[in-house]
């Protein structure tokens, strides 16, 4: 049987790692922000996502058209959204690199994916603090 101690260190060793993702991603995701231009664009078509079930609704990844300079660009997201929020002829707002706006993104959620890294870091590198420092067996 594994000891308390080093199911801690694996949670812990874990954790840290996921926490240091996390600001990779958000230096990543930070660079991409004030390099890129924003534009409103407009859902064209939507292309269905992962099927709905009883607890998540259908989703779909957007299809979008905007004016990037002189041109139109269109881009599907390669994030899925909510059949109410991307619905044909729905603005959103897009950020994009001038050199290459097939690759935007929509502006919508730009920091969840950091906030989310962040946020399971920080839980899983709890986990294992308590685990190694035995802070689960003190009773009062």
């Amino acid at each position: 049987m594994i000891s308390q101690h080093l199911w801690g260190s694996l949670f812990l060793t874990a954790g840290v790692g996921v926490l240091l993702y996390g600001v990779s991603l958000f230096f990543e995701k930070l660079g991409f922000v004030q390099r890129a231009g924003e534009a409103t664009g407009r859902v064209v078509r939507r292309v269905p996502g992962p099927a709905a079930a009883r607890w998540r609704p259908p989703c779909y990844y957007p299809v979008v058209l905007f004016v990037a300079g002189d041109r139109q660009v269109v881009f599907q997201s390669p994030e899925t959204m909510r059949d109410l929020a991307c619905r044909v002829g729905t603005e959103l707002p897009v950020l994009y690199e001038e050199a290459n706006p097939e690759r935007a993104r929509i502006a919508v959620h730009k920091w969840y994916d950091v906030f989310m890294t962040f946020y399971l870091g920080v839980l899983v590198s709890a986990a294992g603090l308590v685990l190694t420092t035995g802070l689960a067996r003190m009773t009062p």
